[in-house]
């Protein structure tokens, strides 16, 4: 189908840290993904905690506020790698 990567939805990254059932769902969606060899993004990352949980299942591509809020390319041409947690 030549599908290579995913995207994962904030949705099922909110779940991290409780007992949700759409956890499964994110559980599920990254052993699919491992298990395909698929690239997996991860949007909506918040908190430190939602970030250890992903990079420990091996999913380092992600985003959120937890690295930066919105901003103008500008503002962005400004930052530096070392600034970004």
């Amino acid at each position: 189908m030549g599908i290579d990567s995913i995207k994962i939805d904030k949705m099922f990254i909110d779940t991290i840290g409780t007992n949700d059932l759409k956890r499964g769902v994110l559980d599920a969606i990254i052993a699919f993904g491992m298990e395909s060899g698929l690239e997996m993004i991860v949007e909506g990352v918040e908190t430190a905690e939602q970030v250890e949980y992903l990079k420990k299942r091996g999913i380092f591509l992600l985003q959120g506020y937890y690295f930066a809020r919105p901003m103008p390319v500008e503002q962005l041409k400004t930052v530096k790698s070392d600034e970004v947690p």
